[in-house]
């Protein structure tokens, strides 16, 4: 746990959940639950190396729903000035405690939101694709600063079988790298 859980009870009429940070928000539409359900957010630490802050525990977790839910993550300028939101993704467990990357069905660029759709309850994560390795640099004119890309691969299914590679790693850059020049 990484902060403060919020538990919210919601029936058959729909409703919503804001995590206590306020960047995650899930929307319940009418006859996602057959009863009412204690629905709860908590934030967590996330252990992927790329992640984008906390990750969330959805409880009660492993719970299906009659109608997907409507994930949104608020995310920061912070977070955009690092990789921008079009190479943000999200990744939820699976029943098995294996992670499922998902690519967010639409963003929302002037309200720096991302939206997804959910079908069951679990652990979320929300990460990118993308960084630089050197967030800014003050230089001279005729100055030289080499810089590299640092890309997160989603993990593969290994053939033959369905076992998922860790999540996620980081792209080997070998003796790949770009060079800023000011002039």
């Amino acid at each position: 746990p990484n902060g403060n859980k919020i538990t919210k009870e919601i029936g058959v009429e729909g409703g919503r959940i804001i995590s206590e940070d306020g960047r995650v928000e899930l929307i319940f539409p009418e006859g996602a639950l057959a009863n009412k359900t204690k629905i709860s957010i908590q934030p967590i630490i996330s252990a992927i190396p790329n992640a984008n802050g906390n990750g969330y525990q959805f409880e009660p977790s492993g719970i299906k729903f009659l109608k997907p839910l409507e994930l949104l993550l608020h995310y920061r300028k912070e977070d955009e000035s690092l990789c921008p939101a079009l190479f943000m993704f999200m990744a939820i467990q699976d029943d098995a405690g294996r992670w499922e990357y998902m690519d967010y069905d639409d963003w929302d660029s002037v309200n720096h939101l991302l939206k997804g759709f959910i079908y069951h309850f679990s652990a979320v994560v929300n990460g990118n694709l993308v960084s630089l390795n050197i967030e800014s640099r003050e230089m001279k004119v005729g100055a030289k600063q080499d810089f590299a890309l640092q890309i997160a691969e989603p993990p593969k299914t290994v053939s033959g079988s369905d076992e998922l590679s860790s999540l996620p790693s980081l792209a080997p850059l070998g003796k790949e790298k770009a060079e800023w020049s000011v002039n």
